[in-house]
């Protein structure tokens, strides 16, 4: 991901424990928190453009938010070892 990406530690008085916020391409925005209250994992996408505006939320357990992710690692990793394999069927 080539945006930036702030990760913090929220203070005790925080709904949040940890919140981690990135700048996506084409003025989109995701957000990632875990609750303090639910002990929910919350996605957010967000996007405001001239044309368009967006906002969508889901929200996970713990179980289920590790199970998403190594879901997507899989997915990144199926990409790395296509190019790999069609770098070496050339």
């Amino acid at each position: 991901m080539s945006s930036i990406t702030f990760t913090r530690r929220m203070d005790a008085h925080s709904r949040c424990v940890l919140s981690s916020d990135v700048t996506l391409p084409d003025g989109r925005y995701l957000v990632i928190n875990a609750a303090r209250h639910t002990g929910l994992v919350e996605l957010g996408l967000s996007c405001s453009t001239a044309l368009v505006s967006y906002q969508s939320s889901m929200a996970f357990t713990p179980e289920q938010a590790r199970a998403l992710a190594a879901e997507l690692v899989a997915c990144a990793d199926a990409h790395v070892s296509g190019a790999a394999m069609k770098g070496g069927a050339q």
